[in-house]
C-alpha cells in the first residue's frame, strides 16, 4: 500500500516530538538508488532519517537500522553532503495532509555565506521523489532530485536543476487534520455522492487519507466497508461523525498505529486508528512509535521481496545451467553415436595393411576383398599419401573414435 498524508503527518509529530528542530547533519548515505538517510546529531543523541522514493515502498520515517552502504556514494549523495553537509535542521513541515515532507536547512556555502537548502520528500507512489532545493530571492530552486523529470516523462511538471520548484497539481479537498473542520457536517459533505460507496465517497471528500481507513470510517458507521451513502441514517451519520472525530485525535497524538498481519505473519496493510474490519481474518500489531511501524513493515515486505528476486535470480541461472548442460549432454550422446563406425575405420586399415602390395601413392580408391562380412569392399584414400600412411590414418580415427567412446559414456554417466 502507499504512505497515506495522515500517517505521514504522525511521522512528522514524532519527528518535532523527538526535538529534531535545532540537529546538525552529522552523515549522509544512499543505501540504494532511491533511498537516503540522513543523520542528525541532537542533544539527545543521533537520529536518522530515511527518505525513500521506491515506488513500492516510498517512506518518511525515522530509522534504527543500518543498510550496506556502496563503497562509492553515488553522484546525488555527494551533491546532498556538499549543500547539507555541518547544516542545521531548522524545520520540518507538511502542508495540511499532502504527502509532501520539507526538511528545511540553515547551511554555508562555498564562499562561507549562510543559506537556506530544503529537502522535499514527495511520497506519490511511482511519482515518489526526492528534491534538493535552495532558496535564491526569495524562490525556491531546483539544485537537483533523486529522479529527474523531464518534458519526455511529464508534460505537467518538470523537475531538473535550476528550475523554479512547483508543487504538484493539488485537489481542494478537507483536512481532517484541521482544526476548524466540523465533524458534524459529515453528512452534508457526503450528500453529493448518493449511491457511491462510503470508503469512495470520503477519498473524494478529505485529501490524505488511505483505502483503509476509509474503508474503516465505512465499518464503523455501518458495519459493512461496501455500505454506500444512501444507507447513511441519523444514527450511522453519528457514529461516523463520533470517529472521525477521534481519527483527528490520532493523527495528532499518533497512539493509534496498527499492522494488520495475515495469518501467517505477512504485513497486510497499516494504518494510523486501531483496525476492526478485518476481524479474525487478520491479527493486528499496535505500535507507539508510527516511524518503528513503517521501519518494520516496509522493511519486512523489502527482505521479503529481495528474497523473492533472489530466489527468481538463483531458479533463472540453475535454468540456464540445466539447459547448457541439457544441450551439451545431447551434443555428447551424438559424438557418441558417431563413434559406433570405430570398427569400420579398423577394419579399413586392417584390410589396406593386408594390400599394400596392391595399392600405390597417388591412388583415389582401393577394391579389396572383404574378409570379415565377406564380399569386395572400395576403400577411399588420399591420393597426397602412401598406402602405409593411408593405413596409418585410419588406425589412428579408429583410436581417437574408441578413446572418445570410452570419455564420452564415463561423462554422460555422470
Amino acid at each position: 500500500m502507499s504512505l497515506d498524508g495522515a500517517f505521514l503527518h504522525c511521522a512528522v509529530r514524532e519527528m518535532l516530538d523527538k526535538k529534531l528542530i535545532g540537529a546538525r547533519v552529522d552523515k549522509i548515505h544512499q543505501p540504494s538508488r532511491d533511498e537516503i538517510i540522513i543523520t542528525v546529531r541532537t542533544f539527545g543523541g543521533a537520529e536518522k532519517i530515511l527518505l525513500s522514493a521506491e515506488s513500492s515502498s516510498a517512506r518518511v520515517c525515522l530509522t534504527q537500522t543500518a543498510p550496506e552502504n556502496p563503497q562509492q556514494p553515488p553522484m546525488f549523495c555527494m551533491l546532498m553532503r556538499k549543500a547539507l553537509g555541518g547544516g542545521r535542521l531548522t524545520g520540518i513541515s507538511q502542508d495540511g495532509l499532502e504527502r509532501i515532507i520539507n526538511f528545511d536547512f540553515e547551511c554555508t556555502n562555498e564562499i562561507g555565506d549562510i543559506c537556506e537548502n530544503r529537502v522535499a520528500a514527495e511520497i506519490m507512489g511511482k511519482y515518489s521523489n526526492i528534491i534538493l532545493l535552495t532558496k535564491k530571492d526569495g524562490v525556491w530552486r531546483v539544485i537537483d532530485s533523486i529522479k529527474r523529470v523531464t518534458d519526455d516523462i511529464s508534460s505537467v511538471r518538470r523537475i531538473l536543476p535550476n528550475i523554479i520548484y512547483e508543487l504538484p497539481p493539488r485537489e481542494e479537498r478537507l483536512c481532517l487534520a484541521d482544526e476548524n473542520f466540523d465533524c458534524g457536517k459529515i453528512g452534508e459533505y457526503l450528500a453529493p455522492f448518493g449511491e457511491q460507496r462510503i470508503a469512495k465517497a470520503l477519498m473524494s471528500v478529505f485529501e490524505g487519507i488511505s483505502p483503509i481507513f476509509a474503508r474503516e470510517c465505512a465499518y464503523r458507521a455501518a458495519r459493512d466497508t461496501e455500505a454506500r451513502v444512501s444507507e447513511l441514517n441519523e444514527d450511522r451519520l453519528e457514529k461516523l461523525a463520533f470517529f472521525l472525530k477521534k481519527s483527528a485525535g490520532y493523527i495528532k497524538d499518533y497512539n493509534g498505529c496498527t499492522m494488520v498481519c495475515e495469518k501467517s505473519g505477512k504485513p497486510k496493510d497499516f494504518c494510523f486508528v486501531p483496525v476492526e474490519q478485518y476481524g479474525a481474518e487478520m491479527t493486528e500489531t499496535h505500535f507507539d512509535s508510527p516511524s518503528e511501524l513503517i521501519d518494520r513493515f516496509f522493511g519486512e515486505r523489502a527482505t521479503a521481496d529481495r528474497v523473492k528476486q533472489r530466489s527468481g535470480d538463483l531458479l533463472k541461472t540453475i535454468m540456464t545451467i540445466y539447459e547448457r548442460i541439457s544441450r551439451k549432454i545431447e551434443v555428447q550422446k551424438q559424438e557418441l553415436r558417431d563413434c559406433a563406425d570405430k570398427e569400420r575405420y579398423r577394419l579399413m586399415g586392417d584390410i589396406l595393411s593386408a594390400n599394400l602390395w596392391r595399392a600405390e601413392k597417388g591412388m583415389s580408391e582401393l577394391t579389396a576383398e572383404d574378409y570379415v562380412n565377406g564380399g569386395e569392399i572400395t576403400i577411399k584414400l588420399d591420393v597426397r599419401l602412401t598406402p602405409p600412411q593411408n593405413a596409418q590414418k585410419f588406425y589412428s580415427e579408429y583410436k581417437k573414435l574408441d578413446t572418445a567412446e570410452k570419455m564420452l559414456t564415463k561423462f554422460i554417466s555422470q
